[in-house]
């Protein structure tokens, strides 16, 4: 969350910032409460931060967005390629993946 750009005072919207930063960086998560894929390795104690979880399915939406994307452009590649070699002919529509 950004509050300072939400928040009247710059000021007090950084602190808050600030303030939610060090809680999710402080806050932990034990390994056996997370799903397999946010798990840190094979740790008994401890786990991840609320810090790095959030980071995990950043990087998981980009890569999910980034394959919508390429599959996108194939689509859009296959459709030229029926549109030139038979313009005539009805296109072929492919599902979506996502």
């Amino acid at each position: 969350m950004y509050y300072q750009q939400r928040m009247s005072n710059p000021e007090t919207g950084a602190m808050f910032d600030r303030l939610a930063q060090l809680v999710r960086e402080t806050i932990e998560i034990p390994n056996q409460l997370l799903p397999q894929e946010y798990r840190k390795g094979n740790l008994k104690y401890g786990g991840q931060t609320l810090e790095e979880i959030e980071q995990k399915i950043r990087d998981k939406s980009q890569t999910r967005h980034q394959q919508e994307v390429c599959e996108r452009s194939k689509r859009v590649e296959e459709y030229r390629r029926q549109w030139e070699n038979n313009p005539d002919q009805p296109l072929q529509y492919f599902e979506r993946l996502f």
